[in-house]
């Protein structure tokens, strides 16, 4: 499975502007094999001019270089103060780095990120990269979206209302499976109160005298428990069947 360009965060000083015109250059050969955010307080325009399309910025302070009473003069106390202060706000300034993912996320940590935010349904995905869940942020589900405008035509809405119908009886047959087996007229009262239904099965006479075709819905969580004891109280030719669609 491919992935996307790996991502450089390329923390650069802005104290200065030496250290961004090396670092545009360095970015500038990175560019073909990965994706380079250059991270600074050096001014962004500086990066426009030089860098070129594609940059991607982040205004950040990381360091505040020397400080100069002038050209020849350092002010030893002013800068053990700014870089005391700038100390403290170590954890606000570099506390995580978040980044897009195109795709394959689960593939990515430990190499290219320590954490990752994904949308799960089962979770297996993440089981089978040896990930856990660690919190979960939101729980979401899925909603059906309609134009004010558009719902207040009929013919719309019939439409509307037809799509909802049929997703909802998609969703009521994840749950469902069809079983249809034949029944001699002896085992009938044991067959049924085996089956719950959702509602009656329907029940058909074969040509043989004294047997019954039974077909009924039910739950595909208790199918592979109530198929051995449907066949030891006398059915038998029983299929089990996917179902599409099931509309109370």
């Amino acid at each position: 499975m491919a992935i996307d360009k790996p991502v450089i965060l390329y923390y650069v000083s802005g104290h200065g502007f030496g250290h961004s015109t090396r670092a545009i250059e360095v970015g500038r050969h990175l560019a073909p094999f990965a994706r380079t955010i250059f991270c600074t307080s050096a001014p962004q325009w500086l990066y426009d001019c030089y860098y070129g399309p594609g940059l991607e910025f982040r205004p950040v302070e990381l360091d505040c270089g020397v400080i100069q009473h002038d050209s020849l003069l350092l002010d030893e106390k002013k800068t053990l103060e700014t870089y005391t202060a700038l100390l403290s706000r170590a954890s606000e300034t570099i506390q995580a780095e978040v980044d897009f993912s195109w795709g394959a996320t689960e593939v990515k940590p430990p190499y290219l990120a320590d954490a990752i935010v994904e949308l799960t349904e089962t979770g297996s995905s993440l089981k089978a990269n040896n990930l856990r869940i660690i919190e979960t942020i939101l729980v979401s589900s899925t909603r059906f979206i309609a134009n004010k405008k558009a719902w207040k035509d009929k013919w719309k809405r019939q439409k509307m209302e037809n799509i909802v119908l049929l997703l909802k009886g998609a969703l009521a047959a994840e749950e469902k499976v069809g079983l249809k087996m034949n029944v001699p007229d002896k085992s009938m009262k044991r067959v049924m109160t085996l089956l719950s239904a959702m509602h009656s099965p329907t029940i058909s006479q074969l040509s043989d005298k004294g047997w019954y075709a039974l077909e009924v819905v039910i739950d595909e969580r208790i199918v592979r428990d109530i198929i051995p004891r449907l066949k030891s109280v006398g059915a038998s030719g029983i299929i089990e069947y996917p179902l599409n669609k099931v509309i109370p």
